[in-house]
């Protein structure tokens, strides 16, 4: 799950680079992905709180534009499930 995380993540962040040009919200989704992939790798329970939401947050913001990201929006479900397992 974890090698799937990082390769949606990645995915994610070529999909995410080409619509930089929206605004701030773009680099605040990446910067949120960096985050994320950290979490992935290095999961910290003390964490978890702040990448849950993180991961929520992201999903509700970024649902009207599922068309355009539908590779992150497959991640984000994906994270929030593995999440729920993690200690």
């Amino acid at each position: 799950m974890k090698e799937e995380l990082r390769e949606g993540i990645r995915e994610s962040r070529k999909t995410l680079e080409g619509y930089r040009w929206f605004g701030s919200q773009v680099q605040e989704a990446l910067n949120a992905l960096d985050e994320i992939e950290r979490f992935v790798d290095d999961p910290k329970p003390e964490e978890k709180p702040r990448i849950t939401v993180i991961g929520r947050e992201m999903k509700a913001r970024l649902s009207p534009y599922s068309g355009f990201v539908p590779v992150l929006m497959e991640t984000l479900t994906k994270l929030n499930a593995w999440l729920e397992q993690q200690p």
